[in-house]
């Protein structure tokens, strides 16, 4: 939406796209982790794409076919790279410092292992050099449309 909120009111179609886009991550989660857990990978995976497809066009479909608008990109000029490296840093160490301190060996997580690693390979994941695709897909692509989504 190129209008900020302090501009002008939000439309009632507008408010009614942004609960839809509020609420369409948890039900495609819920699609492809409990509708189609029972399915084969290639079906899960296809379901996957198909939903991820629907959520990351949303805004573009919105800003193109509803608001009639052009899509325009603003250039970023690194402001907040440092600031925002060092949070990550921080997070990271947190969450590292959790897991050793208080998670590796609690009942929470007991048997975790197992079942995490049955879905993975359930899903195709079954070679590292796949997990590894896996996790910089995750790590660069789908955190860069995560942005895009909830910035827009």
């Amino acid at each position: 939406m190129n209008q900020t909120l302090a501009q002008s009111k939000p439309s009632v179609r507008d408010v009614a796209v942004i609960l839809v886009a509020l609420a369409l991550p948890s039900v495609i989660t819920w699609i492809y982790f409990y509708r189609a857990a029972s399915a084969s990978a290639g079906i899960q995976q296809a379901i996957y794409l198909a939903v991820k497809i629907v959520q990351f066009g949303l805004p573009v479909a919105w800003v193109l076919f509803v608001q009639r608008e052009r899509i325009t990109f603003k250039p970023t000029h690194g402001q907040g790279i440092l600031g925002g490296l060092a949070f990550g840093a921080l997070i990271a160490a947190a969450m590292a410092a959790l897991y050793v301190i208080w998670l590796r060996d609690s009942a929470l997580l007991k048997g975790a292992t197992s079942e995490i690693t049955a879905k993975i390979v359930k899903a195709g994941i079954d070679r590292v050099w796949k997990y590894a695709v896996l996790g910089v897909f995750y790590s660069l692509c789908h955190s860069f449309l995560e942005e895009y989504y909830w910035r827009w």
